[in-house]
């Protein structure tokens, strides 16, 4: 195997001191006033000689890191779902776009387990920063702080920060899902059924229900998957008292919801109006094309990035950064 290459051989090549290759491998050949040839002969020579600086040895002569953590919450069963997809690219293209690199790390589940890791994970890595979901166990957000590492906690609604310290980045729920109660016809709103599956009432059905004028009825589901709200859904629509629109806490769940209004001969923004949450497995070629609040996934990981690397830069952040939602507007309700 041949050896790798090294400053020496870099300086070697290009006839300069192993001093200046750092500079300008290290992005301050302008700041310092290195002549252009010099750097293009340097980098030059770096690409001839295939040299990769030694970042550990960086960051410890910069005292500056461009790693990146984001620590997701415990992956699903299938980890190919489009919501990790868009965290993961929307993460990598905004750290890369300010010039840092990313690491991903998931939550194990069991709090000892993930506190050992990220335990770990500071403690052998130079990080620049974190950006995270906050956590029930305290210990991880106290052990973050302990090591000053830059820390910046990202969640999908404001109650899931409530445990950490500032920033914290989130999504607001409220916006998108008023938007669309006041934009839905007020004959589909007379019997409203929401749907949700399990592990607690999410507090985006909790507002939407305080925010109705009417009374809906609200069922806890036995699932998240399609098939639990096509079930549901079955029936309902053959029930005395059929629905006139159905609130789905998912896209997911609403997909399930369309299917079974169309077993039923039923036109979904016609006979029944469906709506659902979230639009991160939105299909462009489903008919008809669902009405639902847009969950901003994108916009939540690359807001939490930015504010992570302006605080990194010794910025002042507000406690908390709101991101909005907004509605998508499909064919599957009807508008005032």
């Amino acid at each position: 195997m041949m050896a790798r290459a090294t400053r020496s051989d870099v300086a070697r090549t290009a006839g300069v001191a192993p001093s200046t290759v750092s500079l300008i491998l290290g992005g301050r050949a302008r700041e310092l006033g290195i002549a252009e040839a010099t750097e293009a002969n340097v980098r030059a020579a770096a690409e001839k000689l295939g040299y990769i600086p030694n970042a550990a040895a960086r960051a410890l002569r910069t005292q500056r890191s461009t790693l990146i953590a984001i620590i997701l919450p415990q992956l699903p069963a299938h980890p190919y779902m489009p919501v990790v997809h868009v965290t993961v690219v929307a993460g990598l293209q905004a750290t890369e776009a300010q010039g840092y690199n990313l690491l991903t790390v998931s939550d194990q589940g069991a709090h000892d387990d993930t506190l050992a890791r990220i335990r770990a994970l500071v403690g052998q890595v130079g990080l620049a920063g974190v950006v995270s979901q906050p956590f029930a166990d305290p210990r991880i957000g106290e052990l973050l702080q302990s090591v000053d590492t830059p820390v910046v906690w990202m969640s999908p609604s404001p109650e899931e920060g409530a445990l950490t310290s500032a920033p914290h980045v989130y999504v607001d729920e409220n916006a998108g899902i008023d938007e669309l109660i006041a934009g839905l016809n007020q004959s589909s709103l007379r019997q409203v059924v929401m749907l949700h599956g399990p592990g607690g009432l999410p507090p985006r059905i909790k507002h939407a229900a305080s925010a109705l004028a009417t009374v809906p009825r609200i069922v806890e589901l036995s699932g998240w998957e399609a098939a639990a709200g096509q079930r549901e859904a079955t029936e309902l629509l053959r029930g005395h008292e059929a629905p006139t629109l159905l609130w789905c806490a998912s896209d997911i769940l609403a997909t399930g919801a369309m299917r079974a209004v169309s077993s039923a001969g039923l036109a979904a923004g016609v006979d029944v109006d469906v709506v659902g949450y979230g639009d991160a497995t939105a299909d462009p070629a489903r008919s008809p094309e669902l009405t639902s609040v847009h969950w901003p996934l994108r916009e939540l990981v690359t807001t939490s990035v930015e504010a992570l690397i302006n605080k990194i830069h010794g910025a002042d952040l507000p406690a908390r950064v709101a991101v909005p939602t907004s509605v998508f507007w499909g064919s599957s309700a009807r508008r005032r």
